[in-house]
Parts: structure tokens; C-alpha cells; sequence
């Protein structure tokens, strides 16, 4: 049953990867440069420690965000925004110390929480931009993100192994955390709407 876990959860990451990469093609999505440069560089470092010391069908995820990411780091070279930012450089500097951070450790479930981290500061810049203007975003590939890295969970062979389930489980987070900053600004619409109703 984990081998069909990590196939539909390969299938699942690549797959939602076709419509963003055609949104953000036609402008209706925008990367954010440095997310998808240190992303890159990340993941590659992640399917490392995980091929060394964690093997299981979990790794089918971390492969298709491995091909998913190198295909968004090339198109935001040409359709991002930002890389040079304030943001971006203290992105770019917080990632390195947590990266140095990383090699000097022995431990592969301590560096693989040390990559997590390194992650979400990776991420930061796209979080920031995504609450800011959440039309640069497509939902449906941050959907489909989590719905991958569940499908990742259930294909570990022991869900209380946490060097295989931490990555997966933290980008249902991240992702999940992504659609609520695209949605935030039609929430907060209806309940102000709601609102005058009710003051009317």
C-alpha cells in the first residue's frame, strides 16, 4: 500500500506543477525569485539526507518537488519578481547560517529539522508576497502540494519514524498556510460585508 502512496503522491506533486506552470507562462501567476532559488538548492540537499538515511516510498515526494521546483527556478528567472530585495538578502543570509548549520551536524534527523527550517525561510519571501498581493498565487498548486505531501505521509513505512514523515507533514503546513494567505483577502471581504449588512 506505501508504494501506491508514494506513486500517487509522485503523480499528485508533478501533475498540480502544469497548470501553475501555464499561469505563471501567461502572468497570472508570479514567483518569487529567491523562494525558487533557494527552494532548488534546498530540496537538492534534502533528497540527499533522506536517499542516506531515511529510504522509503517518502522519497518519491521529495523527487517530484526536486524536478517541480528546478522547472519554477527557470521560469522565475523570466516571470519572477523580486531576488534583490531586503527581504530576499536577509532570506539569502539566514539561509546560509542555517545551511553551515546543517553540514556541521551528525545527526540526520537534527539536520533534516535544520533543512525544514531553512526551508521555511526560503519560503518566506513567497509567503510575504502571497499576503501582500494574494492574486500572484495559484491556489490549486498549493492544494495539490498538500494533497501530495499527505499522500507522502501515509506511503512512510512507519509513521512514527520522524525522518520520514517531518519534511511531508511541513509542507502540508507551508502550503496550507500559502492558501490561506491567497484567500485571506475574500474572507476578510465577506466579513465586512457581513458586518454593514448587519449594521444596516
Amino acid at each position: 500500500m506505501s508504494e501506491l502512496f508514494g506513486v500517487l503522491s509522485f503523480v499528485v506533486g508533478l501533475a498540480v506543477t502544469v497548470p501553475y506552470i501555464i499561469d505563471v507562462i501567461k502572468g497570472r501567476a508570479v514567483p518569487a525569485r529567491s523562494t525558487r532559488i533557494l527552494l532548488f538548492v534546498l530540496l537538492v540537499a534534502t533528497l540527499t539526507v533522506q536517499v542516506r538515511d531515511f529510504t522509503s516510498w517518502v522519497l518519491a515526494f521529495t523527487v517530484a518537488q526536486v524536478i517541480s521546483t528546478f522547472v519554477l527556478f527557470v521560469l522565475s528567472m523570466k516571470f519572477g519578481v523580486g531576488g534583490l530585495s531586503r527581504i530576499d538578502i536577509a532570506a539569502y543570509a539566514l539561509f546560509s547560517v542555517a545551511i553551515a548549520s546543517y553540514l556541521i551536524t551528525n545527526d540526520a534527523l537534527v539536520g533534516l529539522v535544520l533543512l525544514c527550517t531553512t526551508d521555511f525561510i526560503a519560503f518566506a519571501p513567497t509567503l510575504i508576497k502571497t499576503w501582500k498581493l494574494p492574486t500572484s498565487e495559484t491556489p490549486l498548486f498549493f492544494i495539490g502540494g498538500s494533497i501530495s505531501a499527505a499522500l507522502s505521509v501515509l506511503s512512510a513505512s512507519s509513521y512514527t519514524d520522524a525522518g520520514q514523515v517531518l519534511f511531508p507533514l511541513y509542507i502540508v503546513f507551508l502550503d496550507l498556510a500559502t492558501v490561506a494567505c491567497i484567500f485571506k483577502w475574500s474572507i476578510v471581504q465577506r466579513w465586512d460585508s457581513f458586518k454593514e449588512r448587519r449594521a444596516v
